[in-house]
Parts: structure tokens; C-alpha cells; sequence
């Protein structure tokens, strides 16, 4: 796989990567600024989100429509995100397409109007997403525990914002943020497919030929202290399911303890796991369990929850603990190991057979600073864990005395 990756700086200062893949005449591409919900404060939270779902609304060349219907007459897709660390957006054609489809999709990066009209109408579709997360009691418990593992950091915030602050962003405010977060230099492209290494470089290039740099500096994200004590919020909704999130900091996305606690996280996650089978299958308390762990730049997050009754809401919360305890007190044996490792191994191959999957994760893992070539490195990395690493992530990040903890329920 790696010998067919290559990495060039264009003279604007973008990383571009190029990976050719014959098998299928498609070609994918993903732009990754750094930025995303980071780059926010208390009064800009959800600024990110709006911006990026107007990339598509109208540019200075093209309205809203001859996007769309340029777009759909090449085949090719576009889609704005939004994250924690990053923002930007992904681009997939057919190999004779991809041309004329990478000019609609730099205009659309460069070149966003935003629009008065089309800003009130995204701001609707906004505001109704922000209000239907609350009608799912596991979604948006996660959000909440989200909301109170950290004091200080924006992890705390919720990436499409907050109804209070969403209604505040006018389409000047937009258009000065996208300004100010879009630089080539914060920028990388990472395209895979049908097409030679060269020709994908120097069309990429012509693309964005206009895109100049300027410096950008993002806000510096304060320190988060380590949790002292636990911390609680409960929320009652008029809703017959209880939902129960338990929150710890967790390693950063970095060389440091990130895959060993991915293999934690395996151990306890998924169909056939710790959770599923001690607390759904033999004690009966949960329609769902699983747990998330999120690898940032600063620090991850990890979160356990559970679906439930309200008669058995303590009794799940006490059962999550339990379950955590266990891998502090003991290691793991060397047939789960690999039965965990053979797992991962095999969702992570399965995860890289679209051109698109691979162009998102070579420049996420290039923007985060891990390298691009981590895309060949991730096999050995898991393999490498042993089961002392996993219980030394278990005791060094499972304080099971001082945690954040989410319940919803009637």
C-alpha cells in the first residue's frame, strides 16, 4: 500500500497526497483544515457547523442550484464536515469526471457567498437538528456527558451549537469566519483513485492556483485539569427510556497510549463484548450498551452507556463501574486479546476498501500530525499491544472514584 503513496507541498503552502488505486475508475478526495469546534468560544459555538453547511448554498460564480446540478450531471458528490479538531470536505467522481468536478468543489471552498436568504434557511434546518438530538435519549445523553467532562476546553461544546448562539450568526459573521479559518497553509488534500500521482497533484493545484495564504492563529484551547471529583447532571425528558453515560479523559490521538486504549475500548464494545454479554445477555439491564472512545488532539474522550428502564437505572450505572473495575484488577487473557485484535484488524481492512475512506485518513492522520504513512502502520501498532499495556490504560485513565456521569430519563 505505501509504496504507491506520494506527497508533495504546492507552492501556496497546502500538503497535497496522493494515493492511486486502479481497480475502479472512481477518484475520491478529502480537504482537512485544522480548526473545527476548537477554534470556538462560548459565543461562537456551532459558527464552524453554519459556516461549513453553507459552502453549498452559492458562490460568487455559481448559485446554489448550478452546484447541484453540475455536480449531478458528473456523477460526482460533495459533502461539508465539521469536527472536533478539523473541518473540511470530501469530493468523489468518476476518474474522467474529476476535473471539471474538483473546479465546482475549490469554488465552492474558496468562493462562498452566504447568502441572507440561504443563511435563514440553513439556520431553520439548524435549529430543528439541535432540537430533534433531544428526542434521542442516548445521543444526547452522550452530549451532556460530554458537556460536563470538561470545564474549560470547547470539547465541552456540542458541534452544531447551541440554539442561543445559532440564532446570532449573521451572513457577515459567517463570511468572516470562513476568512479567517481558510488558508492553504491549514490545509490537507489527500486524493486517492483512478489517476496518476502527477496528473492528481497538478490538478489540485490548478484548483486552488487562487487560494492565497494568510496567517491564521488559532485561539490557544486552556489546559484541562485532571477530574477531581465526579461530576453529575440529570435531565428529564418526557420520554419512557432512561439512557446512562459514565465520561473519562482518555489518551490523545498521538503515539502515546492511543492504541492501547483502543484495544480497551474493543474489549469492552460491539456484539460479543464484556458489556453486551455481563449486561444485556446475563443480567437483563440494557436494550443497548456500548461504549465510544474519541482520540483528539488535546485529549480524548471515553464514554460508556446504556439504555434502560428506570427501575434498573442504579442498578446499570453500579454495573458499568463493575465492569470497569474488572480490567483494572486483572489482564485481559491472551485469547480475548487476540480475538479482540483479530476483530480490529479485520473492521479496519473492511474500513479502507472505498477510495473515500482512505483519502479521509490520510489527511486526518497527516493534519493531526501522526503522518499520512500511519495508513500502513495501524496493523503493527495493534498488534503490538499486549495485555499490560491494556491494564496499564484501564488503571492510568479508569478512575472509577471520580468520573462525569449523564442520565436522562422521565
Amino acid at each position: 500500500m505505501g509504496s504507491f503513496l506520494h506527497s508533495f507541498r504546492a507552492p501556496n503552502g497546502m500538503t497535497i497526497i496522493v494515493k492511486e488505486n486502479h481497480s475502479t475508475p472512481i477518484v475520491s478526495m478529502a480537504a482537512y483544515f485544522r480548526g473545527g469546534l476548537c477554534a470556538e468560544t462560548e459565543e461562537k459555538q456551532g459558527l464552524t457547523h453554519f459556516m461549513q453547511r453553507m459552502l453549498m448554498k452559492g458562490t460568487r460564480y455559481r448559485t446554489a442550484e448550478e452546484i447541484a446540478s453540475e455536480l449531478e450531471f458528473l456523477g460526482a458528490s460533495m459533502a461539508p464536515f465539521t469536527g472536533k479538531d478539523v473541518f473540511g470536505a470530501t469530493l468523489s467522481s468518476l476518474s474522467k469526471h474529476f476535473a471539471p468536478a474538483l473546479q465546482i468543489y475549490a469554488d465552492c471552498l474558496m468562493n462562498p457567498v452566504f447568502g441572507a436568504p440561504e443563511s435563514e434557511r440553513e439556520r431553520a434546518v439548524i435549529l430543528s437538528d439541535i432540537a430533534k438530538k433531544k428526542d434521542d435519549p442516548i445521543s444526547y445523553c452522550l452530549e451532556l456527558c460530554e458537556r460536563i467532562l470538561y470545564k474549560k476546553h470547547p470539547y465541552r461544546f456540542a458541534i452544531p451549537g447551541r440554539e442561543e448562539t445559532v440564532k446570532t450568526f449573521t451572513p457577515e459573521r459567517l463570511a468572516e469566519w470562513h476568512h479567517f479559518l481558510y488558508s492553504p497553509e491549514q490545509m490537507v488534500v489527500a486524493v486517492v483513485g483512478d489517476m496518476p500521482a502527477k496528473l492528481a497533484r497538478d490538478l489540485v493545484i490548478e484548483a486552488f492556483e487562487d487560494f492565497h495564504p494568510h496567517k491564521v492563529r488559532l485561539p490557544a484551547t486552556p489546559r484541562e485539569g485532571p477530574l477531581r471529583q465526579t461530576r453529575e447532571i440529570v435531565e428529564k425528558r418526557d420520554k419512557r427510556q432512561v439512557a446512562v453515560s459514565i465520561g473519562f479523559h482518555a489518551p490523545p490521538f498521538g503515539p502515546d497510549g492511543y492504541f492501547a486504549f483502543d484495544v480497551l475500548e474493543h474489549v469492552l464494545s460491539g456484539m460479543g463484548s464484556r458489556l453486551f454479554i455481563e449486561l444485556r445477555d446475563k443480567q437483563g439491564l440494557a436494550y443497548v450498551v456500548n461504549c465510544t472512545y474519541e482520540a483528539r488532539r488535546d485529549m480524548g474522550s471515553f464514554k460508556i452507556y446504556i439504555g434502560t428502564s428506570e427501575e434498573r437505572r442504579e442498578r446499570s450505572r453500579a454495573a458499568m463501574l463493575e465492569e470497569l473495575e474488572k480490567l483494572k484488577e486483572t489482564p485481559i487473557g491472551q485469547a480475548e486479546l487476540r480475538r479482540t485484535k483479530k476483530y480490529m484488524l479485520g473492521l479496519y481492512e473492511i474500513s479502507l476498501q472505498r477510495n473515500s475512506a482512505q483519502a479521509s485518513r490520510l489527511a486526518y492522520y497527516e493534519i493531526m500530525g501522526m503522518g499520512y504513512r500511519l495508513l500502513d502502520e495501524v496493523p503493527r501498532q495493534i498488534r503490538k499491544v499486549t495485555s499490560a499495556d491494556v491494564l496499564d490504560a484501564a488503571r492510568e485513565h479508569l478512575d472509577t472514584a471520580h468520573y462525569a456521569i449523564a442520565q436522562v430519563y422521565p
